[in-house]
């Protein structure tokens, strides 16, 4: 660090020590996150491979939806369907 301030360099110092933390976290990050992704994928039993399963669930996990709405006949069949239910486990 001495020679680092003689040479009037210790800006460089200062900005090397910050790009390793930098990167050291970094890395930590991705492999945590590498270690998530096997973890589901572990679980998932899955028939592919752990490239395979990975790319598609992040490629499932980016469409949007076509549309979060029911239409009205949709809403009537649910109501239907709920009331069914309830008098399956009605007393009355």
């Amino acid at each position: 660090m001495q020679s680092y301030i003689k040479r009037g360099r210790f800006g460089e110092f200062v900005e090397n020590i910050i790009n390793a933390d930098y990167e050291r976290k970094r890395e930590e990050a991705e492999k945590e996150e590498e270690h998530k992704w096997w973890t589901l994928y572990v679980h998932s039993m899955s028939d592919k491979s752990f490239t395979e399963w990975k790319k598609e669930v992040i490629g499932n996990s980016k469409k949007e939806p076509e549309s979060y709405s029911m239409t009205n006949e949709q809403v009537e069949a649910e109501k239907q369907h709920v009331k069914g239910i309830l008098k399956k486990i009605s007393p009355v």
